[in-house]
């Protein structure tokens, strides 16, 4: 049986750069994609098939309300645990969408995931918030510009995705 791997899909650039990544990893794992339920695209850019789980948005590009955003994290955290039960993956990759963050903690202390993070490319200087916030806890951080090693000293330069 092929190792089960849980691909958190963003939206534009993020989900480019994922779905890059599962192309140069091939067909040799059993992939479950995670969109947010607001993407209309990300779906149809799958190469490698994998069942694809939507769970609640949360953080519209037009929200600033902050209480508006942690409220949104409830049904979102209640969804993402249903999902993972579902996936149970032994690795979850993540690239930095908002809506990664709870998914990425709740796979590696609730369901022992192994959790991958890339930091996003059009981070060059400084550290995105999801790389800050995931740091600490990921088993392997990836940067995609060597200027990033300092700022993230135990992460691995593994160039750009894409």
């Amino acid at each position: 049986m092929k190792p089960k791997v849980a691909i958190i899909l963003g939206s534009g650039g993020h989900t480019r750069q994922m779905l890059w990544l599962v192309d140069r990893l091939g067909d040799k794992y059993q992939y479950s994609y995670i969109i947010a339920n607001t993407d209309t695209t990300s779906q149809k850019h799958i190469k490698i098939p994998g069942k694809v789980y939507q769970i609640y948005d949360t953080r519209l590009k037009t929200d600033t309300n902050i209480f508006k955003i942690i409220l949104k994290f409830i049904p979102s955290t209640l969804q993402a645990i249903k999902v993972l039960s579902k996936i149970k993956p032994k690795v979850i990759i993540g690239c930095g969408p908002g809506m990664c963050l709870h998914m990425l903690w709740l796979a590696k202390y609730i369901f022992r995931s192994k959790l991958i993070f890339f930091e996003s490319w059009v981070r060059v200087h400084h550290k995105s918030i999801s790389g800050k916030l995931i740091y600490p806890f990921a088993d392997l951080f990836i940067v995609q510009w060597k200027s990033l090693i300092k700022q993230y000293p135990k992460a691995i330069f593994g160039g750009r995705l894409g």
